[in-house]
């Protein structure tokens, strides 16, 4: 019994011991089982190929590509269990930090990013950085570019697939998302599939496309309505245009099935139900960063269900408030 729990502590320092180490030194030394990953396995199967995909429509430099790997299943698993080892590492992919607008919160920040490159073993690329200024004189905009030698980016930039913007989301900007389920009504090729068939496309695909955008901004009723229209156009034709009457009104299509309908859900009511949760996640106070702030910044001390935003307040913001209504 003694040896077995001695064991056991052996292993549970040797494991502490490993987590701890910059992931460089971990890939080069690794644990018991990285000499037999990395060294003895067929070549088909320790191999992948790498693809570089754009992420915009006309890329014109490296930085508008995305590469991504193609594994096999067994090449995918075998990276899953070494991903295990690795899960206390912080990635900076897609990553926004925020300062003060002046001379000593920007050097702070550059000291963070030079400590980042010791701590990780990992070097910076200026070149896929951007600054951005608000309210700033272009003085002290041009010193601070020259002390982060980043670029200056302009708003709206896209982040995480949506638009980060300072004003009122419009149909223009828009105009991506439903560009998306266009270009994904075309790819389907849905024309031969059953009406059951396209139903399910709907629900899975689709409906997953609008679900992101509306789980975080309050989408233009414009916008809603041509989402609505796309879905309607392939549920009866199997293509993004439809000139015919079609066969059921849609508002019984949206109905539950229980009720007769297909269960296509709403698309203007999912919006407001699903921006509902941060509503309640802010006026719970959950632990999140960013409700954190919220709290701090905007409501403070008064009660969530009485607070009015300002009227010099974000339309985000003012938008999230109008939904508690």
């Amino acid at each position: 019994m003694e040896a077995c729990t001695s064991l056991r502590e052996l292993n549970a320092a040797r494991d502490s011991f490993l987590q701890q180490k910059p992931k460089t030194q971990w890939i080069a030394e690794g644990d018991n089982n990285t000499a037999y990953f990395l060294g003895n396995l067929l070549t088909q199967i320790n191999a992948t190929n790498i693809t570089l995909i754009p992420k915009c429509e006309t890329p014109t430099s490296v930085k508008h590509f995305r590469p991504s790997a193609c594994c096999n299943l067994i090449y995918k698993t075998i990276s899953k269990l070494l991903g295990l080892k690795l899960k206390h590492f912080m990635f900076g992919n897609d990553l926004l930090m925020f300062c003060k607008g002046n001379a000593q919160s920007v050097m702070l920040l550059m000291r963070a990013f030079s400590s980042f490159p010791k701590a990780s073993g990992l070097s910076m690329n200026n070149s896929k950085y951007e600054v951005y200024f608000n309210g700033m004189e272009e003085v002290l905009r041009s010193d601070i570019k020259q002390v982060t030698g980043f670029i200056e980016g302009s708003m709206p930039f896209r982040y995480l697939g949506v638009l980060i913007q300072v004003g009122r989301l419009t149909k223009k900007e828009c105009n991506v998302l439903t560009e998306k389920m266009v270009i994904r009504i075309r790819s389907l090729g849905a024309k031969k599939l059953s009406y059951a068939g396209r139903l399910t496309l709907i629900n899975s695909v689709l409906n997953t496309l609008n679900n992101y955008w509306a789980s975080m901004f309050i989408i233009p009723k414009s916008v809603i309505k041509r989402i609505e229209r796309s879905c309607r156009n392939f549920l009866w034709d199997g293509s993004s245009e439809y000139h015919r009457v079609p066969l059921v009104a849609w508002e019984k299509v949206t109905l539950p099935k229980d009720e007769g309908g297909l269960g296509i859900k709403k698309a203007d009511i999912w919006n407001v139900a699903a921006v509902a949760k941060l509503v309640n996640w802010i006026y719970s106070k959950s632990d999140r960063l960013w409700i954190r702030w919220i709290n701090q910044i905007y409501i403070k001390n008064l009660d969530g269900l009485d607070y009015n935003p300002p009227t010099d307040a974000t339309w985000s913001w003012k938008c999230i408030c109008k939904v508690k209504e």
